[in-house]
């Protein structure tokens, strides 16, 4: 987790509720030349408040938890998701001969993506689309059961 830079903020912190953008710790270039390398770049937690206004090299502690971003709660969604389909995929592979051809093609079309994304970089905008297909998802492990 990276949210300020020596380089572009050698005597202070930088503000990232104020700065968003990530800038680039580099002893080439000048104390205090801010060099951008992507806008929340590497941040997945924000630092607490006081962790702001604590002086570099004072020895005060803080105390505080940091602060998780949205970023870092969609990648945990994202990995409960993986987790929800591998444990469908091992269930109707464990129990996929003792179901009818309609129930496999139902839970077969639950690994069908096509209408949230079609590329890495083509995807649906719509919240309610992948919720619907969570549920969809969750609804047939506990159909398969154990």
């Amino acid at each position: 987790n990276y949210w300020t830079s020596s380089t572009a903020f050698p005597d202070s912190r930088q503000d990232p509720y104020v700065d968003p953008m990530s800038y680039v710790t580099d002893s080439r270039l000048a104390p205090g030349e801010k060099q951008s390398w992507g806008n929340g770049e590497a941040r997945y937690f924000y630092p607490p408040l006081s962790a702001l206004t604590c002086k570099r090299g004072s020895g005060e502690a803080v105390t505080e938890d940091p602060v998780d971003s949205i970023r870092f709660e969609e990648l945990r969604e994202g990995i409960e998701d993986y987790e929800m389909l591998l444990t469908l995929r091992e269930r109707f592979e464990a129990k996929k001969s003792s179901l009818s051809e309609e129930e496999r093609a139902g839970i077969e079309k639950i690994f069908d993506f096509s209408e949230l994304s079609t590329t890495l970089t083509t995807f649906t905008n719509d919240p309610t689309l992948i919720l619907e297909h969570r549920a969809r998802a969750a609804e047939a492990i506990e159909r398969l059961g154990e």
